[in-house]
């Protein structure tokens, strides 16, 4: 390889360190947020969605086809 002096070993580790406490703090609220620019977007496509040829009065009304799921805590709770 290629050797480096102590004064580049110490940026890269110092680069590293930031990086991941940056990586660490920074990953869900980058989530959240483009999450939160986005929906509009999400949104009008659904609309367009139902208004373009779907009929059916129970996807107009906002019900959805999907099949119910029981709540996380029915099914890891021995008790319910």
């Amino acid at each position: 390889m290629f050797a480096l002096s102590e004064e580049s070993r110490e940026r890269i580790g110092r680069l590293i360190e930031v990086s991941r406490i940056a990586i660490h703090y920074g990953y869900l609220p980058l989530i959240l947020y483009l999450g939160m620019q986005l929906r509009p977007l999400r949104d009008a496509s659904w609309k367009s969605i139902l208004q373009e040829g779907d009929t059916d009065q129970r996807t107009a009304t906002g019900y959805t086809r999907s099949t119910p799921r029981p709540p996380l805590i029915h099914l890891l709770s021995p008790l319910s």
